[in-house]
């Protein structure tokens, strides 16, 4: 029976971040802490993701990319493979994508600043975590024949855990799941573009068409018919602030599995790169 944890952190070895830093030209100890944190962040996503509707999407992909994987997966030999491969970071870098949206790329940055390596580093690091986890997911769920169920509750029961492994700055992005953060950046209460525009015309017009000894008073009224048609619709808020939509259904139900919780724990699992007998 495979333990996700243990299994993981006997992936990503040390060994693994010395040979990864001579091929990316980088330092090891800046490869092995962007390793160990690009670890925390894609798996703290993934069980954010395993907590939403799309848990049946996950398991279908992590038993797809297991059953996907060279035997050897999971070996120094095998995890060097698959950093060679560019479909394998490709797959990797759609991941991480599907995670975390266009914030992946604010990701890659804080890797790479916080561990003194390049960007490009940092995101070929990203595609292979997001590549090799996925693979560990479904062998993890298959040695225990786990249903969607069992694999969401199982996920949701490391929430904890891993979540205290990641850096306080990337918390926010790897347990907001996608949906929800979509929403919140990029939707205010009842704005409608199409509809602000078309009232701004008929505005302009009813002015225009007006005669002349009629237009200041027609003005002043359309203005304030106009004013209260934004106030209506949420594009005005004079107190100066914005309103966020209701979270979708399944980021809902995150919340009340507690994701946002993020009161940092301590705990016996740590990501750090060890030695492994390969």
């Amino acid at each position: 029976m495979t333990h996700l944890l243990p299994s993981i952190t006997a992936a990503f070895t040390k060994g693994l971040a010395v040979h990864l830093a001579a091929r990316l030209g980088e330092s090891e100890a800046g490869t092995r802490k962007a390793l160990q944190d690009a670890v925390a962040v894609v798996l703290s996503g993934l069980i954010s993701k395993a907590a939403s509707r799309e848990a049946a999407w996950l398991f279908e992909l992590s038993a797809d990319d297991f059953r996907a994987a060279n035997s050897a997966f999971g070996t120094l030999t095998g995890m060097l493979g698959m950093f060679g491969s560019a479909h394998d970071l490709k797959h990797g870098e759609n991941v991480v994508s599907t995670l975390f949206g266009q914030a992946g790329s604010d990701i890659s940055v804080h890797l790479a600043g916080s561990a003194r390596i390049r960007t490009e580093s940092a995101t070929q690091l990203l595609g292979l975590v997001g590549a090799v986890l996925t693979a560990l997911l479904g062998q993890w769920a298959a040695s225990r024949s786990m249903s969607v169920g069992d694999f969401s509750a199982e996920l949701a029961g490391l929430k904890r855990q891993v979540r205290a492994l990641v850096p306080q700055e990337l918390r926010g992005l790897a347990a907001e799941p996608l949906a929800q953060r979509t929403a919140r950046e990029t939707v205010s209460r009842g704005s409608n573009p199409w509809a602000s525009e078309m009232a701004m015309q008929l505005t302009f017009a009813a002015v225009v068409a007006a005669p002349r000894l009629y237009r200041v008073r027609l003005a002043v009224v359309s203005f304030a018919l106009l004013a209260a048609f934004y106030i209506g619709v949420g594009k005005l808020n004079f107190a100066g602030k914005t309103e966020e939509v209701q979270p979708l259904a399944d980021t809902q139900m995150v919340e009340q599995m507690g994701t946002v919780d993020i009161a940092p724990v301590v705990v016996p699992v740590s990501f750090r790169l060890t030695e492994h007998a390969e």
